[in-house]
């Protein structure tokens, strides 16, 4: 980041995608003919009900419930304080602001169906990784007392068991 705005660089040496251009939006600078679409603004309303909890970091795709589907699961590197916490049904810790959401895209069209918490109740979600057998893991990175854990992230299962 600079200035608050996102910057790619490269070497003058190597290929690259050339230079790049000013978003008229200020959202995200690309080269030419890369776009981007935002599909979920923090503070918008969840599908689920609650609102986009800020603070987004880390994310991987999965196979979502139908064909032309996919649930893209996003860390939430909340911590205590912060505006917009993960707000779920099922929380590992009731005080905790942190946890992940997950989003269902069309994949014909990139424009999001559904969105919804698929765990909460953690704090500063910030690692996290896909594993072969379709969930997420989410890393916190904290370490007082009672956080500092891995949860795995059913993407297909918001919110059970296995994502406390």
């Amino acid at each position: 980041m600079l200035g608050g705005r996102s910057v790619l660089s490269q070497d003058s040496g190597s290929a690259g995608y050339g230079e790049l251009i000013t978003d008229r939006n200020g959202v995200l600078d690309l080269p030419r003919g890369f776009h981007y679409r935002e599909i979920s603004q923090e503070g918008t309303p969840l599908s689920s009900g609650g609102v986009v909890p800020g603070d987004h970091d880390g994310m991987a795709a999965f196979p979502g419930p139908s064909r032309n589907t996919a649930v893209l699961v996003r860390n939430r590197e909340q911590g205590v304080g912060d505006p917009n916490p993960v707000l779920g049904k099922n929380p590992y810790d009731p005080a905790a602001p942190g946890g992940t959401t997950g989003i269902v895209v069309n994949l014909d069209d990139r424009k999001e169906i559904e969105d919804y918490v698929t765990s909460s109740g953690s704090l500063n979600n910030c690692a996290g990784g896909a594993t072969p057998w379709g969930t997420w893991l989410t890393c916190e990175e904290d370490r007082t007392t009672g956080h500092g854990y891995a949860f795995e992230v059913d993407p297909n299962e918001p919110e059970n068991e296995l994502s406390r």
